[in-house]
């Protein structure tokens, strides 16, 4: 009852003095700045320090978004200062704009939803498209030979090679997997095949989807069950993929929770505000070790 109070306090009015461009009349979101449930959007989204500002005391940070240190568990520099982002696109553009970039699983098809004719008849949606508009040099592979023969009369540089056994007979600096590497048998094998196309300080960045996200938790409690892509073969959170690509020869260097997902509820989007660790998809750069 006192958390209750404390979200539907009204707002102080000698407070907006110290929020820039913020009134009492101001909307967000469609909905008058008032309203409670309008503050509590809005001050979800703000670091500790502003959320203060909105009527949240911090005597109930330790009970949502304050992390309490486990004695038993000591988080990686990476997983401690990871950011949360709306999409993959935004950050791999940054790591593709120059040098030779090659792009893991390009076709990016899904047999079981349509054929690959109508599939890839609008390419735009493609991530490789994507790196392809901010590096016109990128080179793809993909296992799916269908798919390759399709992007190659529409001039797209794609190869018909397997991740895990590929010999390219080239190096590059940059290495993109978007959402590859739970489709793959053996990936372990997949990221030293991975690092021998890597120059010397190479990166690599993967993405792959969550286990611990908001939506299968809602799945079990709503359906007993958790939805599965039919083609994947294993899940992946941050720690765990962290650990393979250390015994794989990597170094690990930034991590970015994915945020944005279709079909959200907003209170869904309030956990993932709360905590990342609930975030659909994660991406991690990792560096190649000498």
């Amino acid at each position: 009852m006192k958390l209750q109070s404390a979200w539907c306090r009204p707002f102080v009015p000698g407070m907006r003095s110290l929020i820039p461009g913020v009134a009492d009349h101001a909307e967000f979101d469609g909905r008058t700045w008032r309203e409670p449930r309008t503050r509590l959007r809005f001050a979800l989204t703000q670091p500790p320090q502003i959320r203060s500002i909105y009527g949240f005391p911090c005597r109930h940070e330790s009970m949502f978004w304050k992390r309490s240190p486990r004695p038993d568990i000591t988080a990686p520099p990476w997983l401690a200062a990871a950011e949360v982002v709306r999409t993959r696109e935004e950050i791999i553009a940054r790591y593709v704009a120059a040098g030779d970039v090659l792009d893991l699983g390009a076709v990016d098809a899904r047999r079981a939803i349509a054929p690959h004719c109508e599939q890839l008849a609008n390419c735009s949606t493609l991530l490789h498209e994507r790196i392809r508009q901010v590096n016109p040099g990128v080179v793809g592979v993909d296992v799916d030979r269908e798919g390759v023969q399709i992007l190659r009369q529409r001039g797209y540089n794609v190869l018909a090679a397997d991740v895990e056994t590929m010999e390219l007979g080239r190096q590059f600096d940059v290495v993109v997997g978007g959402e590859v590497l739970e489709h793959l048998p053996n990936p372990g094998r997949a990221l030293a095949t991975i690092k021998k196309h890597l120059k010397p300080g190479g990166r690599l960045l993967l993405s792959t989807v969550n286990p611990f996200c908001v939506e299968q938790w809602w799945k079990i409690l709503r359906y007993g069950d958790i939805q599965v892509h039919e083609e994947h073969l294993m899940w992946f959170d941050p720690r765990t993929l962290g650990q393979l690509l250390a015994v794989s020869g990597f170094e690990v260097e930034r991590l970015y929770w994915l945020r944005k997902r279709r079909r959200h509820g907003q209170w869904k989007l309030w956990l993932a505000a709360l905590r990342s660790y609930v975030c659909p998809h994660f991406l991690i750069v990792a560096r190649a070790s000498p």
